[in-house]
C-alpha cells in the first residue's frame, strides 16, 4: 500500500494523500519519515490538526519506548 500512496502523492500532492502517506509510515513504525512529512506540511499550514496530532502520537510512542528501554 505504501508504494500506491507514494505514487498518489507524487501525482496529486494534496493534504489528504500526504496525510495517508504519513499514516502509512507511522503504521509501519517508520516514525522519522512520518514525522518529516508532518513537519514539512506544518511549514505550509502550521495549524493543520492532522499533522499536529500525528507528531504528538509519534512523540508519545517514542517517549514510551525510551522509558521502557531505560527500565530494562
Amino acid at each position: 500500500m505504501l508504494s500506491v500512496n507514494l505514487m498518489a502523492v507524487e501525482l496529486h500532492p494534496v493534504p489528504m494523500y500526504i496525510d495517508t502517506l504519513a499514516e502509512d509510515y507511522f503504521v509501519l513504525g517508520r516514525f522519522p519519515e512520518s514525522r518529516q512529512i508532518c513537519e514539512e506540511q506544518l511549514v505550509i499550514n502550521p495549524q493543520d490538526k492532522m499533522f499536529l496530532e500525528r507528531i504528538e502520537r509519534i512523540e508519545q510512542i517514542l517517549s514510551g519506548s525510551r522509558l521502557k528501554s531505560g527500565n530494562e
